[in-house]
């Protein structure tokens, strides 16, 4: 019979698959066949893998799939070949596999993803922009609103100094127009001329 295998070990413990490796002992001169057990309570055993050895092969790896995440196996090891079944490995193994990763749905691409990182911080720096923006308009808006209600129908008045008395850098306020007249006395014929008067 051949020989028990040594150096049995797991390698690559998954959620769902993990793999184990070991070391081929002396055939006895025969082509071996190695037998992967599991178990779920280290008292039933199920062969879980078979593994045919080449002539020269030393080292042999198996997969071994289909398992629960975050649950405990128990794996032994053993070969046999025309002559019998040879003895257990010297090592069995108590495996747990990987508990399985909660997966949560970002609110905002802040990055995925990578960047909560670029996406999100953009997304924010243009809603700050905008709503900036907006604020900006309506402040003008009411700013205007209440320039309009003050009643400014001249900037200025200048009479000046001339015989004819007339009035130059008269200006009206196009939002707030009122009329504007002179009082003249009745019989008043003094001639007067004014300048720069605005259209209404």
């Amino acid at each position: 019979t051949p020989e028990k295998p040594s150096s049995f070990h797991p390698t690559n413990v998954q959620e769902k698959q993990l793999s184990l490796r070991w070391q081929a002992g002396y055939n006895g001169g025969y082509t071996q066949t190695f037998i992967v057990e599991i178990s779920l309570d280290n008292v039933t055993w199920n062969n879980v893998s078979q593994v045919s050895a080449g002539n020269g092969d030393r080292w042999f790896t198996t997969v071994i799939e289909d398992l629960i995440p975050g649950s405990e196996y128990y794996f032994r090891l053993y070969a046999y070949n025309i002559n019998g079944r040879g003895d257990l490995a010297d090592v069995q193994l108590a495996i747990r596999t990987l508990k399985a990763e909660t997966m949560f749905s970002p609110l905002l691409d802040v990055s995925a993803s990578a960047g909560v990182g670029v996406g999100g911080t953009a997304g924010i720096g243009v809603g700050g922009i905008v709503l900036g923006l907006i604020g900006a308009i309506i402040a003008f808006i009411i700013r205007r609103q209440l320039n309009g209600s003050k009643c400014s129908c001249f900037r200025s008045k200048m009479r000046t100094d001339d015989e004819l008395h007339s009035y130059s850098n008269i200006e009206m306020n196009p939002q707030t127009v009122q009329p504007f007249y002179e009082e003249l006395n009745k019989g008043n014929t003094e001639q007067r001329v004014y300048d720069r008067i605005s259209p209404l």
